[in-house]
């Protein structure tokens, strides 16, 4: 009789699970009734019975998660049921085991981790911090997650200069994985709390693994009219040429110094391929590196290397050891860096810096327009592909999330003949979450009955692969809320219409910034309904398509004549107004 009723019972959770997986079911009704079924089950058959790696009900809870569906994980993660369900994934486990009234007693378990330290337990807590943020996608429960993770680093922080030495880098290890994906958490989210919080990690760090101990610098030593750029390193790509374009036009005022990192021993330099002066640092010898950026007595470091969600940055580093009078966070990130010795951040006009103040640690130093070089147009005639209906976006896999990926199912929906070409693997980062963005993407697309052949993901590396790619589109995406920045510069240059969102921060505005500022404020939508329906509209409308790329070439020509002379010449006037003061305290600020 038992052998019939637990085969019985086997086969309705198999027969239920099977079901929903093939009608692609709303899980929200179905799954509650799964999981009462479950816990009714037999006493001596085993949940574990039930999970391999292909079975119907691991697929089944795999793709809840893949969908973000926040309360039902909660739910799912409640009582025995759900730990024994999963207890065989740690990364699943990890994921479900995440309500936040479970929280201070974690907390309360890692202050005792301490004293019987476990490798296995800090990896586990680690990856349970991280997985809250992946699955959270609704802005109430932000600050809840984003508190959580606060108190865990003030408690890793805390115990970290006296972590045992065996086992220091396996930490450093699990929290450089853990803060790669913590950049893209969302709007609500206070980064400047993160960031700090990161960047006292940083430093405890680099202390203990390159022995450096205290440090002393003389802040007079910087008084050359001399400015270093200094990033993570220096490899020709759209980011260093963006940087150099923005900056060039100083040469003949200042002597300009980049400086990069790389595998060597020793400081090289490499001037020839820059018009100024442009030097190599040896990545492990980082206490000779500081020691020669402090030899150029530089007045003012552009800082240049973006470190959201990074943790080992040995640029970051060094400016948190000061090496110029003036540290200013230029062109690098779209969030605070988090350190103490950064002076400034580089903020365009074209911002309203009152909605910005608290995102930031840094004082604000305002710069004429977007704070850095408008593209000029290459654009050179009609596209061939101008009457194909393709919609591109270059946004990196962490900015395409549920909200964005529906909108643009939606426009497939609206026009007929359309298609979307997504390019999200921009980074090496990246990859690690790729089977989980293309889930993603398939069940959306299921969801909105959008077929396969509509929607193509092309792994492009390079700027001229990707500029070819974006040329072929007829609209120009930009996500959100994540917006883009200096991508859209590539279709912007290129004379394919841009749709972008209005946003409520910095990160979330900087395209609806970019494009007011050129005089483009009708690319802006106000909110998703206008922003689907502006695309829709540039899809199918061939006079207003040719209206927005016109205007958009027009916008772009008047930059390269007597305005862009006029920004260069603004842009001079704050780095002399820079190079006049003397070394200011972080309670002095700098306006234009």
């Amino acid at each position: 009789m038992k052998l019939v009723v637990r085969k019985l019972w086997k086969n309705e959770i198999e027969r239920r699970c099977a079901l929903l997986l093939k009608k692609n079911a709303l899980v929200e009704s179905e799954l509650p009734r799964i999981f009462r079924f479950l816990i009714e089950k037999p006493s001596d058959l085993s949940i574990d019975s039930l999970i391999c790696e292909r079975g119907n009900l691991y697929t089944l809870f795999e793709r809840v998660l893949v969908r973000r569906e926040l309360k039902l994980c909660y739910e799912l993660s409640s009582g025995k049921i759900g730990r024994d369900l999963f207890k065989k994934n740690r990364i699943l486990g990890a994921l479900l085991n995440s309500d936040p009234f479970l929280w201070d007693k974690d907390l309360q378990a890692f202050d005792k981790l301490w004293e019987s330290y476990s490798k296995e337990s800090l990896s586990f807590y680690l990856r349970r911090a991280l997985a809250s943020l992946v699955i959270c996608k609704e802005p109430e429960l932000y600050t809840l997650h984003v508190d959580y993770l606060s108190k865990l680093l003030k408690r890793l922080l805390s115990m970290l200069k006296n972590f045992p030495d065996e086992d220091f880098e396996f930490l450093c290890q699990h929290l450089e994985w853990f803060f790669t994906g913590t950049f893209n958490m969302g709007t609500e989210v206070n980064y400047l709390e993160i960031q700090t919080l990161k960047a006292s990690l940083m430093e405890v760090i680099f202390d203990r693994k390159f022995n450096l101990g205290q440090d002393k610098c003389d802040l007079t030593s910087f008084s050359e009219d001399r400015i270093i750029v200094l990033r993570d390193h220096l490899e020709e790509n759209s980011e260093l040429n963006h940087i150099r374009k923005s900056i060039d036009f100083l040469q003949a005022e200042y002597d300009i110094v980049y400086l990069g990192f790389s595998e060597i021993d020793y400081v090289i330099e490499i001037s020839d391929t820059f018009k100024g002066k442009a030097y190599l640092l040896p990545r492990k010898e980082l206490k000779r590196s500081l020691e020669f950026v402090r030899t150029l007595g530089a007045k003012v470091c552009l800082y240049s290397s973006p470190n959201s969600g990074r943790l080992f940055n040995q640029s970051a580093y060094l400016v948190s050891k000061r090496v110029a009078s003036f540290q200013v966070h230029f062109l690098a990130d779209i969030v605070s860096s988090g350190i103490k010795e950064m002076d400034f951040f580089a903020l365009g006009n074209a911002y309203s810096e009152d909605n910005l103040r608290h995102e930031f640690g840094e004082n604000f130093w305002k710069l004429p327009g977007i704070a850095c070089n408008i593209p000029s147009t290459v654009f050179s005639g009609v596209s061939s592909k101008a009457n194909d209906k393709i919609m591109l976006s270059s946004g990196n896999l962490f900015k395409l999330n549920t909200e964005v990926l529906k909108a643009w199912m939606q426009i497939l929906k609206n026009v007929d003949n359309s298609s979307l070409v997504l390019m999200p693997f921009s980074s090496t980062q990246t990859r690690a979450y790729e089977l989980a963005f293309r889930k993603l993407l398939s069940s959306v697309m299921n969801e909105f009955g959008v077929s396969r052949d509509r929607v193509l993901i092309q792994d492009l590396q390079g700027q001229e692969a990707v500029m070819k790619a974006i040329k072929q589109a007829r609209v120009y995406l930009d996500t959100y809320p994540y917006s883009g920045s200096t991508s859209i510069f590539e279709p912007l240059s290129l004379g394919v219409p841009i749709v972008s969102k209005k946003g409520i921060n910095f990160r979330a505005s900087m395209g609806e910034s970019l494009l007011s500022f050129l005089g483009l404020g009708h690319c802006v939508a106000n909110d998703e309904e206008e922003y689907i329906r502006k695309v829709s509209d540039l899809l199918d409308n061939d006079i207003n398509w040719l209206e927005y790329k016109r205007m958009q070439i027009e916008s772009l020509k008047s930059f390269q004549g007597s305005l862009r002379n006029s920004l260069h010449s603004e842009s001079l006037d704050a780095f002399k107004v820079l190079f006049s003061k003397n070394n200011l305290n972080n309670s002095d600020k700098l306006d234009l």
